[in-house]
């Protein structure tokens, strides 16, 4: 069973030759890699063209001229060859035994045929340090969906019919792709499953998605799509709505509070757009969005809460 390696590459000489490295390093022997250069103007495609070279019977290098990590994905998709598809951001790396051991998961747990995604779990990396394991929300797929927690673009392992059948990825998104993209899988009634090896890190850069100019729009992008996710469950999946409704709620919150945060002066219809969908719980009691901020939503309601949040949020980069 082939496993398509599908990597787009913009401007990452920095960090290609660890990605492909570990791409090349993995144990499990029916492995194709599949480079998208997405218009770097760096030596970024240099460096692709002789691993090429160096290694033709594994590596590829298709060109895609659409700008965006989703476009070069889609072109990669196009190439691939391989049942199960391994999407892997340039700056990322895997442990040598990624795919082995997810694969291997497949084979013993009698996958159901609508498994589209076999959820894993990450590591962040940001210079030398390390976060503890990102692991998936094992209770439900829509609560996963709907809270984060169900793996990333790299840590997942993707059934290149599945993601087909929905017509591949997003190319307008620049964030939150890959769950706009689990988000149209679950809707089309494919399945997931949890392997959680501890087999991928997935670094953070000054100037990615998570830091800069784009960090004010990744949240409010987050806010947008799940209240979109939430709107589908209440409809659509109401029992799964009632038994974790709590979580929900909490999570609901959270991404408002977020969204306030970085668009202040979006307070108002921020609010009413999370007020079409839900009203604001008399008391919290998740604490994963933060237990301080459970505290003082609990005592004082959401503003109040959202205002301390964000003065002390301030407060610890140093803004006050």
């Amino acid at each position: 069973m082939q496993v398509s390696i599908i990597i787009p590459c913009y401007n990452v000489a920095a960090y290609l030759d660890r990605c492909l490295q570990s791409a090349l390093a993995q144990t499990y022997p029916d492995v194709e890699i599949i480079c998208v250069d997405n218009n770097s103007t760096d030596h970024t495609a240099s460096l692709l063209s002789d691993y090429a070279v160096r290694y033709s019977d594994r590596v590829r290098v298709v060109q895609e001229l659409e700008q965006g990590a989703p476009a070069a994905r889609n072109r990669g998709l196009l190439e691939a060859k391989g049942k199960w598809i391994q999407f892997l951001d340039a700056d990322d790396y895997l442990l040598p035994q990624k795919i082995e051991c997810q694969i291997r998961h497949l084979q013993e747990k009698e996958a159901s045929e609508r498994l589209g995604i076999l959820v894993g779990d990450y590591q962040l990396r940001s210079q030398g340090q390390a976060s503890n394991w990102f692991q998936p929300e094992d209770r439900n797929s829509w609560l996963a969906l709907f809270t984060g927690r169900l793996g990333n673009t790299c840590c997942n392992l993707w059934l290149a019919e599945a993601i087909d059948s929905v017509g591949g990825w997003n190319n307008h998104l620049k964030s939150g792709q890959e769950y706009e993209l689990m988000f149209r899988l679950l809707q089309k009634g494919w399945e997931t499953e949890i392997s959680s090896d501890q087999q991928t890190m997935v670094e953070v850069r000054p100037e990615s998605i998570t830091k800069g100019a784009n960090y004010r729009s990744s949240i409010l992008n987050r806010f947008i799509l799940h209240l979109e996710i939430l709107n589908w469950i209440v409809k659509n999946e109401s029992q799964v709505y009632e038994c974790f409704h709590s979580a929900m709620q909490a999570y609901a919150v959270k991404f408002l509070r977020d969204a306030i945060v970085q668009y202040p002066e979006k307070e108002e219809e921020l609010r009413q757009k999370y007020l079409q969908i839900l009203t604001f719980p008399r008391q919290l009691k998740n604490y994963q969005i933060g237990r301080a901020f459970v505290l003082l939503y609990n005592t004082f309601g959401f503003r109040l809460a959202r205002i301390f949040y964000q003065w002390y949020a301030k407060l610890r980069q140093g803004l006050l």
